[in-house]
């Protein structure tokens, strides 16, 4: 039978021929073709899933996040002293032992797809063993996160957070350094204008806010902040 079609395709005219050689070639265009489109749109869709993700702002209530920050607080026996809102950041002034911080930090980070612990500075340890600190807290991106109920958020500070936390640089007091402004990027200090990340006297200016910068070197931190009436007299 195989000898037969054969025998028959060899004898058949050559457009014949031809198209018997086209035909299979046609289908795998044709399913090649589909295919392709199939994940282009794919992709287009991931894409604007990605870019809308991306660009998703936070629209709760910050002082709903405030009302928890403060009961967080109070749940870790840590005294919030002053919070500020600035834009889509929140900034805490605070009092803790060093040993419940890690786990404040965690329920932060766990407050929602957008809370992210930006900056924490340790300093002036007082005689009952407690630190001050300056936390900022930004809400400006949409992370993924697994996030946890209050349950799996109980104390549970391992030895290699904890360290990592207790290394924290202390700021020491200033008596080298006088800040008389701060404008964007920009610090006056001991009247030269200094941008963050640049050196004076050895000490690098590693963050800027609204009120005050710190100068960073090998061992310490220096803290300088603006006093808010000079400031504003400066520039009436």
């Amino acid at each position: 039978m195989l000898k037969s079609l054969n025998d028959k395709f060899l004898n058949s005219q050559t457009k014949t021929k031809i198209e018997l050689y086209l035909l299979p070639l046609l289908l795998l265009l044709l399913i090649s073709f589909y295919t392709f489109e199939e994940k282009q749109e794919e992709m287009i869709s991931t894409k604007n899933s990605f870019d809308e993700i991306s660009n998703k702002k936070f629209e709760g209530s910050y002082l709903e996040v405030l009302s928890s920050l403060e009961n967080l607080a109070n749940k870790n026996q840590i005294t919030i002293l002053t919070n500020e809102k600035d834009k889509e950041s929140i900034f805490l002034k605070g009092k803790s032992k060093i040993i419940v911080l890690e786990n404040f930090l965690k329920q932060i980070e766990n407050l929602n797809n957008f809370s992210k612990v930006q900056s924490l500075v340790l300093y002036k340890k007082d005689e009952k063993g407690y630190y001050f600190f300056d936390l900022k807290i930004s809400f400006e991106k949409f992370y993924f996160k697994q996030l946890k109920n209050e349950n799996e958020l109980e104390l549970k500070v391992e030895d290699d957070a904890l360290n990592k936390i207790s290394k924290e640089k202390e700021i020491v007091e200033n008596n080298k350094f006088e800040i008389n402004a701060i404008i964007d990027k920009y610090a006056l200090i001991n009247g030269n204008w200094i941008e963050q990340n640049e050196e004076i006297d050895g000490y690098k200016l590693v963050e800027l806010e609204m009120y005050f910068v710190i100068l960073e070197n090998e061992t310490e931190k220096i803290k300088l902040e603006v006093d808010h009436g000079e400031y504003f007299k400066n520039f009436n």
